[in-house]
């Protein structure tokens, strides 16, 4: 199978992951950037984080950037609902190609700049019994200098 392939079909999986994260944020382009982080394999999971005048928000708390943004559960399940099939297709994209799984992929957006950085670990975030699947994220948090 073609590796050119393959990245396009990665590409457009993780501008999906981005773009919907947009849609939850409203399209706002006063955002400064989106930090999602993706947890693949057996728990599936994603965290998203907007910046906002250098000031994180996390999904629950947009209404703290505008009043008018909606927070309610239908809209976080919707996103999160949305993020995991995308997760999924991802998953299927890595097995499909017979490539090496990540357990976490993190994506930052600037909307600013119109970059994106991208990070795929390899290594088993759950590295003893006592993790939560809440470390990988909080500790990408921490380790960016962003205070939830």
């Amino acid at each position: 199978m073609n590796q050119s392939e393959f990245d396009i079909k990665l590409q457009k999986c993780i501008k999906n992951v981005i773009e919907i994260a947009w849609d939850y944020i409203y399209n706002f382009d006063e955002l400064d950037a989106i930090y999602i982080y993706i947890l693949l394999g057996r728990i599936k999971t994603s965290e998203h984080v907007f910046l906002y005048n250098e000031i994180p928000f996390e999904k629950h708390k947009i209404s703290d950037i505008k009043s008018q943004f909606v927070v309610v559960d239908d809209r976080q399940e919707l996103l999160n609902n949305e993020t995991i099939t995308e997760i999924e297709k991802i998953e299927n994209l890595f097995n499909e190609y017979n490539r090496d799984m990540p357990f976490e992929i993190k994506i930052i957006y600037s909307l600013k700049t119109k970059k994106m950085e991208l990070n795929f670990n390899y290594e088993n975030p759950f590295v003893n019994k006592n993790s939560s699947i809440d470390d990988g994220y909080l500790s990408w948090m921490k380790t960016l200098g962003i205070k939830l």
